[in-house]
């Protein structure tokens, strides 16, 4: 709602400002209740930048061009997975440097590039389309009949807040949906990115070995998850490339239980599938919800909604690897495959529900498309009519031609 109200560019600013102060003065802590609530309110920050961070994508780019993007924002993430550990180990090294602890010089320094790029982007990042400086009348008209053809009848032009469409977003069952898909993948990206270390220790490998071998899985998750992206674009596919990930993660799961005492190569193969597959998966369903949802508005709050539902996971994934499980904690891998399967389950189902509803919105002619968009505001239609991105879509010249003149027309 506030993104809708202030724009883009000032939301992420701000953010950004919020993010990085607050990491900065928890090197001011003194106790664990300081600690518990700075954390808090960083976490608060935190929560907002992803959705915002995908609905700015969506305004920007077309549908089939949006998923390699997503996946490269994802896989910078697994990047810093890889070499958080690691930056975390070296910072540790400055202790006593000006009188301060090593901890005290991680959050100070790591909040550094927060806060420069809070400035960055206040000064850099465009706002929507319709508005930015830099774009001529004729290209910006140009770009605004482009977006119309792609997000079908729906006018993403108005950046004006919708209450219409802030409800249609609980109304609507893919929001459910999706943010049931979006709960079992992220309970099992926390549980790895909080436990992987652990769980390579219970290997045999020491603390700090476990630590620097922990890197690995996530740059093979790094470069898998920019290939999926890339195809998922190139293809204009997205279910089936949400879903392939999430198998080669369960297939993961399933050998860090069977091979349990079948020494550690086996192990930690299994460890670089599980973490391939589940920022490979997110990364493009990222792009599949917001694909298919229309209306600025909507979209906004919905990718909110979903990501929010989504984030409870890391709340499940703290309790799933339990110390007396040690050392080859398989309730935690059980649990997790548990949630990855009924991923598997609920992106099968909702691939294949989007296949029929776009075979009945096939069958409508163009008539009973233009008579829909003829009774609706623009603001107002969100996808009553919009082709569901799951594949190649077919070509409306007709009805993406009354889009462009409906949209000029508003």
């Amino acid at each position: 709602m506030v993104l809708n109200k202030i724009g883009p560019k000032i939301w992420i600013s701000i953010l950004l400002i919020t993010w990085g102060s607050i990491m900065m003065a928890m090197a001011a802590v003194k106790n664990s209740t300081q600690i518990f609530v700075a954390r808090f309110f960083l976490g608060v920050a935190e929560a907002g930048l992803v959705p915002a961070i995908l609905f700015y994508m969506s305004i920007w780019y077309t549908k089939q061009e949006q998923a390699r993007r997503i996946a490269i924002f994802f896989a910078v993430s697994t990047c810093a997975g890889a070499f958080g550990g690691v930056l975390a180990y070296g910072l540790m090294q400055l202790d006593g440097v000006q009188g301060l602890g090593g901890w005290q010089w991680i959050f100070i320094i790591e909040a550094i590039p927060t806060l420069v790029l809070a400035i960055i982007s206040y000064t850099s990042l465009p706002d929507y389309p319709e508005t930015t400086p830099f774009l001529t009348e004729k290209e910006r008209k140009m770009f605004m009949n482009m977006m119309a053809i792609d997000h079908g009848p729906t006018s993403e032009a108005d950046s004006n807040f919708s209450w219409s469409q802030f409800f249609a977003v609980f109304k609507d069952w893919k929001t459910y949906a999706f943010s049931i898909i979006a709960l079992c993948d992220i309970v099992c990206i926390y549980s790895i990115s909080m436990f992987l270390p652990t769980i390579i220790h219970g290997m045999g490998f020491t603390a700090l070995s476990a630590q620097g071998m922990s890197s690995f899985p996530y740059l093979v998750a790094c470069i898998f998850t920019i290939l999926g992206g890339i195809s998922a674009d190139k293809r204009k596919e997205r279910g089936f490339h949400v879903m392939i990930p999430m198998l080669v993660a369960t297939l993961g799961y399933i050998l860090l239980i069977a091979l349990k005492d079948q020494g550690v190569p086996g192990l930690y193969f299994a460890t670089i599938l599980v973490t391939t597959g589940m920022y490979a998966a997110y990364a493009s369903f990222a792009s599949w919800f917001t694909n298919n949802i229309a209306g600025r508005t909507k979209r906004s709050v919905a990718v909110a909604l979903i990501t929010s539902i989504g984030n409870v996971g890391g709340c499940i994934a703290g309790q799933l690897y339990r110390t007396s499980d040690a050392p080859h904690y398989v309730h935690g891998h059980a649990a997790a495959l548990g949630f990855m399967v009924l991923g598997i389950i609920f992106t099968l189902a909702l691939k294949f529900l989007f296949i029929h509803i776009n075979k009945k919105r096939d069958n409508m002619t163009h008539e009973e498309r233009y008579v829909i968009i003829s009774k609706s505001t623009s603001i107002d239609l969100c996808d009553k009519v919009n082709h569901i991105f799951l594949h190649e879509k077919k070509n409306y010249t007709l009805i993406s031609l009354l889009t462009i003149a409906y949209t000029n027309s508003t």
